[in-house]
């Protein structure tokens, strides 16, 4: 498994372009990146992957980013998913090759955001994301 930190600078740089692009370019303190979200920019639509397909979809990358929602509410849920990866340390975001995004995509309780290198959004895993039968759904513009 290939995973590292991610800057603080690269965090905020990938969710202004999320909110620029979603919505009105403002993050609303204390509040989920995901409230941020309120429109899709043209030529994009909305889709339901499943996590073995949105995996398949992010086979061309070599790298993506994990962006953790900075929102207060999920600081203990982000915690605990640091630590089941071995990392101590309250961090941002991650590094990393599509193939190690599994065990992330496993926690249903932590919210996140999977971009490019230079922060085009590519899913948003959530807490509220649905289940079709045992295989979660995850919000994708496409």
């Amino acid at each position: 498994m290939s995973i590292s930190v991610l800057s603080d600078a690269d965090c905020k740089a990938a969710i202004a372009r999320i909110v620029s692009e979603f919505g009105d370019g403002h993050v609303k303190e204390g509040r989920p990146i995901f409230d941020a979200i309120t429109r899709l920019p043209p030529g994009l639509a909305e889709k339901r992957l499943s996590v073995r397909q949105l995996l398949s979809s992010l086979e061309r990358y070599v790298e993506v980013l994990v962006v953790f929602d900075p929102d207060p509410q999920n600081t203990p849920y982000r915690l605990h998913l640091l630590h089941s990866l071995g990392i101590d340390d309250d961090i941002a975001g991650l590094k990393m090759a599509p193939k190690d995004l599994p065990p992330l995509l496993a926690s249903t309780d932590c919210d996140f955001y999977v971009t490019t290198r230079d922060g085009r959004l590519l899913a948003v895993a959530s807490h509220e994301d649905e289940f079709r039968g045992r295989e979660r759904l995850l919000w994708c513009p496409v």
